[in-house]
């Protein structure tokens, strides 16, 4: 099916780079909106497009930091709330796809922005304007099963706090979730499934401060998280289901070799982050995206950092890393490139 694109509509102060940047809407393909964010450079033309996709029981609002650092680059960022997620949570129910096909509904609402911010890569430079595509935890999910599934022409892809598992593990928590649906009903949030998912991951960090110390290391974003209410919210089984059945198609090998191999792939997370096994799921990701035929691939694991890397004490290292490797890619342009070459590249 041909998803169609639609202007994005009702955009709040047009050109202003402010904290939640501008915020609009985008209708996807079956009349649902998209809620998105824009933040633009203060300077035209601007290099290129940084996408974000957000990750689960949190919302784009919260990368205000990271779309900062890439504006003062000279850099569009645009991001969206998924369906359940973030200004959604105003008008359907919260950690909740859809009651049907949820995953591919998600897939074609990142499509649908990714036609806008195509639609809106800069043709005034030698390399045509990049499109770099940075997606974060259940967004890195959402985001490797939508390059199998749809065409693209995107300059980079950058995969924070991801994993890899076989697909018979993914194949078992599934029918723990659907026996939960039968049990709880579709629309009705499970414990069990969330305790499963998430109930361990706090015990690498005794004594615990607060039930997500494992987000990060840094107590000042643990509370802002805990004090969101549009974050750590308990999914509906309909949206575990959706979810691992996502997980179970994308982690099989014939699906991750149909993942586009003319592009870079940039994996990040921290070595003690639970939901890449401490690093391990992150590195057996790395091994089968390179078994898949994906050359260009690089793997950075920051030592004792958590789950969310951008929100982390050593974050301005981790977004210098992030500008240092796009530069090697020849993805950073003009005077920013030269700058940071210069300082990414081994010298003799």
């Amino acid at each position: 099916m041909q998803y169609q694109e639609l202007e994005l509509k009702s955009l709040d102060n047009p050109g202003n780079p402010s904290n939640q940047g501008n915020q609009g809407d985008q209708e996807s393909h079956d009349g649902h909106s998209i809620p998105l964010y824009q933040w633009l450079p203060s300077h035209q033309p601007y290099k290129g497009v940084f996408q974000i996709v957000h990750g689960m029981a949190e919302h784009s609002a919260r990368y205000v930091h990271l779309a900062q650092r890439l504006t003062d680059k000279g850099y569009m960022v645009v991001a969206h709330d998924h369906r359940g997620h973030g200004r959604n949570t105003g008008k359907s129910l919260k950690g909740h796809y859809h009651d049907s096909n949820g995953w591919q509904k998600v897939m074609a609402d990142l499509n649908q922005v990714y036609l806008y911010c195509q639609k809106h890569r800069p043709a005034n430079n030698q390399n045509n304007g990049s499109h770099v595509l940075f997606a974060h935890s259940m967004g890195s999910f959402v985001t490797m099963n939508f390059l199998m599934d749809y065409p693209t022409s995107l300059s980079a892809i950058i995969l924070s706090g991801s994993n890899y598992s076989p697909p018979i593990k993914y194949a078992a928590a599934a029918q723990i979730a659907r026996f939960e649906k039968l049990r709880l009903g579709a629309r009705n949030s499970s414990k069990l499934l969330n305790f499963i998912s998430f109930g361990s991951f706090n015990g690498h960090f005794k004594p615990n401060r607060t039930t997500h110390d494992w987000l990060s290391r840094d107590p000042e974003q643990v509370d802002q998280y805990l004090n969101d209410p549009n974050c750590g919210f308990i999914a509906t089984s309909q949206l575990w289901c959706d979810f691992l059945g996502g997980l179970h198609y994308l982690s099989k090998y014939r699906n991750l070799s149909r993942l586009p191999k003319n592009i870079p792939y940039y994996l990040l997370s921290g070595d003690k982050d639970p939901v890449g096994g401490m690093g391990k799921g992150v590195q057996a990701l790395a091994r089968q995206l390179k078994q898949s035929g994906i050359a260009n691939l690089t793997c950075t694991l920051y030592p004792g950092g958590r789950h969310e890397m951008v929100n982390e004490t050593n974050k301005e290292q981790v977004i210098q890393d992030m500008f240092e490797w796009l530069a090697t890619q020849g993805i950073l342009q003009d005077t920013d490139a030269t700058e940071i070459l210069t300082k990414a590249l081994p010298t003799s």
